[in-house]
């Protein structure tokens, strides 16, 4: 077992593990889960504890939803691990979650819950929900999405010639990308940095969702002495081919070239090229950067799920693209009172299978990790129905707090 994917500053962290027949399925196996959980929440006060398999796991998932764990999304081509192309399934549990799901384990794991030859005599599910009563402890009934693709589907994918024949990409570089209407260019001190920190004050509301804030010109300068030299994020200024002024500033990061994966963000525009065709080539030169030239198969896209015009960016940017589902109270943004809910996701990825039926307004879809049954008739519980690329309709309700994920595929892409 082991802790992953460690994020202090946002409270976050990931479980890994792996179980051996000695304690798979017993109460060693549920016990070792529930000790690593309590030192997260009770130890070191972290808000969230993640669970990611492959899709195929159908072991690992129930083992998941068994203890406590949500079901928040599956991201389509997520990683390529032993030459298969792979779907990740991502669950968690969040620190308004503990005290119950502490509290049922450590009930069913007293001794009077097993009989003289090692059974349960009631299982954790059904204590739980009967714990939520007995001790009036609020507990939301959660009816999470189904999976855009079965196991069935994620196999099929696996065996695809593409996780066969992929290689390592190279890392993105420093590089000068022009279009028509702006110019990206590699974040420079000298070149850039008086003329960004000016259109940075002029219009400060457009920080309310990003996660540095600047407050004077010297703390600027600290941030671009840092920014200027980071390899991940991977700065890039944008350039107004119209009038020859900074227009803003977006970057590559959480850079992944084994897997071929990587994101958009940091996005400032300022209302030079704001809602105007430069904002939309500057989107692109991103994109073709990354699937022409550095060949990789997958572009996300994050933001904060109030951020709308974010939203309408990367849906406008391509409206036939897949979406990943809303993550809740995923990270914390300085700027805001309590948690900052999240990010979105704007992700292109390899050809797979044609077997594979791809749900191609699946960007349409608001697809959420917690479906609260109580708050139905409410903004926070809206649901809409969508038609999926077959004809079918799947209905989602969006949640109030989250981080929204989008997620396209690369035959789209030309």
């Amino acid at each position: 077992m082991r802790f992953h994917h460690i994020v202090p500053e946002n409270g976050t962290l990931e479980l890994g593990l792996y179980f051996s027949d000695m304690i798979s399925k017993t109460p060693g196996g549920t016990e070792a889960i529930y000790l690593l959980a309590k030192h997260v929440f009770d130890d070191l006060g972290y808000r969230r504890l993640e669970w990611s398999c492959d899709n195929r796991n159908e072991a690992s998932k129930h083992c998941a939803t068994r203890f406590g764990f949500v079901y928040e999304a599956l991201f389509h081509q997520e990683n390529i691990a032993k030459r298969e192309l792979k779907d990740a399934c991502y669950y968690s549990i969040i620190d308004e979650d503990w005290d119950l799901i502490k509290k049922s384990c450590e009930k069913w794991l007293e001794p009077q819950n097993f009989d003289e030859n090692g059974c349960q005599k009631e299982k954790l599910l059904d204590l739980r929900k009967r714990l939520a009563v007995e001790l009036h402890i609020p507990i939301n009934t959660v009816v999470p999405p189904p999976p855009v693709f079965s196991s069935e589907e994620s196999e099929i994918l696996a065996k695809s010639t593409v996780g066969a024949t992929w290689t390592t990409k190279q890392p993105p570089q420093h590089v000068t990308m022009e279009g028509k209407f702006v110019i990206l260019e590699p974040l420079n001190i000298q070149r850039h940095g008086d003329d960004l920190f000016k259109a940075c004050m002029e219009e400060p509301q457009r920080f309310s969702y990003l996660p540095e804030t600047p407050q004077d010109r010297q703390e600027f300068q600290t941030w671009l002495e840092k920014v200027q030299i980071s390899k991940d994020p991977l700065y890039f200024v944008i350039i107004d081919k119209s009038t020859g002024k900074v227009a803003g500033r977006q970057t590559f990061l959480r850079i992944q070239p084994d897997e071929g994966v990587i994101e958009i963000g940091h996005i400032f525009w300022t209302s030079l090229i704001a809602r105007k065709p430069a904002a939309t080539e500057a989107m692109y030169l991103f994109a073709k950067h990354v699937f022409e030239d550095l060949r990789y198969r997958r572009l996300e896209w994050k933001c904060d799920r109030r951020n709308v015009p974010s939203k309408n960016a990367a849906i406008r940017f391509e409206p036939e693209a897949g979406r990943d589902p809303i993550f809740g109270t995923q990270r914390r943004i300085p700027n805001h009172k309590g948690l900052g809910p999240g990010h979105k996701d704007l992700g292109l990825n390899l050809d797979p299978k044609p077997e594979i039926k791809i749900l191609r307004k699946a960007i349409k879809f608001v697809r959420c990790k917690r479906d609260r049954v109580e708050d139905m008739g409410s903004a926070q519980g809206k649901q809409e129905k969508l038609k999926t690329a077959d004809g079918g309709t799947m209905v989602f309700t969006a949640e109030q707090e989250g981080s929204i994920y989008f997620t396209q595929l690369q035959q789209l892409w030309k």
